[in-house]
């Protein structure tokens, strides 16, 4: 037999056996925990094997998100802004617990505090979904794609440092991080 067609052969039995690996029903995930030998990628918060980042970013970073998953996301974190200026909170983690049907139940809290310690026009949302839904890849950085908070600074606010606090709640495990960031707006 030709070698070019016995390579040809070889190939597509592979394919074939790949194929029909990948594709049979599999039990559900069991995330993989430190003592498993995992290696988890780590943010400067974290809960166990939950691990989480908050950042506050320009409107206009938020484009750096739909890039494909073998780029590089490039953000610069906001730490002043001005009035006109549409801020955007990420939240980014990983290390989530996985259900048995193998999804996962990501949420958050958010409050947005004024430099007099009031809530900012009443800014404070709980529950908002980060991500809940199936999973692919337990290792992977996953983000609140399903909702960004967006603060627009008015003429009529207060200049000084704002608060942004976060809970993160991964309502598989239980587990949950607390995160703090300021902003000031500058007048």
């Amino acid at each position: 037999m030709n070698k070019a067609i016995l390579k040809v052969l070889t190939f597509c039995f592979g394919l074939f056996i790949f194929t029909t690996a990948t594709s049979s029903t599999a039990q559900p995930a069991v995330p993989p925990t430190p003592q498993d030998g995992a290696t988890w990628r780590r943010f400067s918060n974290n809960n166990g094997p939950l691990s989480a980042e908050m950042f506050i970013i320009s409107k206009a970073q938020l484009e750096e998100f739909e890039k494909p998953s073998n780029e590089v996301v490039n953000l610069t974190p906001l730490v002043e802004a001005h009035v006109g200026d549409i801020v955007a909170i990420k939240v980014l983690f990983n290390g989530a617990g996985v259900s048995p049907t193998n999804t996962f139940d990501v949420t958050y809290d958010i409050r947005f505090v004024a430099p007099n310690g009031e809530l900012y026009d009443d800014f404070h949302k709980e529950n908002m979904p980060a991500y809940i839904g199936p999973t692919a890849n337990l290792d992977a950085i996953y983000d609140n794609i399903m909702s960004i908070p967006h603060i627009r600074f008015e003429p009529h606010d207060a200049a000084g440092a704002y608060r942004v606090e976060v809970t993160l709640r991964d309502n598989v495990s239980g587990r949950k991080i607390g995160m703090t960031k300021s902003i000031t707006l500058i007048k």
